[in-house]
């Protein structure tokens, strides 16, 4: 009889349904894994380890190194780096004062080991030019533990642990000095640099808070207090 016809189990195979495509949703939005704010920027299929020399094998940091002309960053004080995510292609690491050396990178796992910079021997006269400054946010509490890659008129490098920076030998003349740093927007100003000290004060380089989903106030790798 019709009367006798139970519908319970239909509704709960409706209720199983609908929970696996809300459960599918979830998974999706989450973005299954992708890169977090500690991997350098890109979609290559390359992981990059290796440690920074010079040629008494002492360290050399911090050193800057890119791939294919893009940067990633910077060496640890104990002059080992390692990336995920690279682009295949070309490694180079550089240093003001420093013998630029470049290095393949190939598909998967690329341990580099030791890589030798040498010290100039002077070959390349250069510039005469000081550039002097400081990076900075805003915030004093700010740990610069992530330096900030920092270029001007061809010469390259990086900031101290207290933001403040001192290059010497830069050519003279008109040119661009740009700031980069993971977590922060890409900072540029023009320059016209002149024979002797150059004082550019702060630079003041802003977040680029989108890189932290849900952290709209800090970015976690560049504070101490996340």
């Amino acid at each position: 009889m019709l009367t006798n016809i139970k519908i319970r189990p239909i509704k709960s195979a409706v209720a199983i349904t609908v929970i696996l495509i809300a459960a599918i949703f979830i998974i999706s939005g989450c973005g299954g894994g992708g890169s977090g704010p500690g991997m350098p920027s890109g979609s290559g299929n390359a992981t990059v380890t290796g440690r920074i020399i010079d040629g008494s094998t002492a360290v050399v940091y911090p050193a800057n190194i890119s791939v294919n002309g893009i940067s990633l960053g910077s060496n640890q004080s104990d002059g080992r780096f390692s990336f995920t995510g690279v682009q295949t292609g070309t490694l180079t690491v550089s240093k003001l004062g420093y013998i630029s050396t470049t290095k393949s990178v190939n598909p998967g796992d690329n341990n580099l080991g030791d890589i030798r910079i040498d010290i100039s021997d002077g070959s390349d006269p250069g510039g005469n030019a000081t550039v002097i400054g400081r990076i900075t946010d805003g915030n004093p509490s700010t740990i610069y533990d992530h330096p900030a890659n920092i270029s001007v008129n061809g010469s390259s490098g990086t900031n101290n642990l207290d933001g403040t920076f001192n290059f010497t030998g830069v050519l003279t003349g008109p040119g661009t000095l740009t700031v980069s740093k993971k977590g922060y927007f890409d900072y540029s100003m023009p320059v016209d640099l002149k024979s002797g000290d150059n004082n550019l004060g702060e630079i003041m380089i802003t977040f680029d808070y989108e890189t932290v989903p849900g952290q709209p106030e800090f970015c976690s790798e560049c504070h101490s207090d996340m």
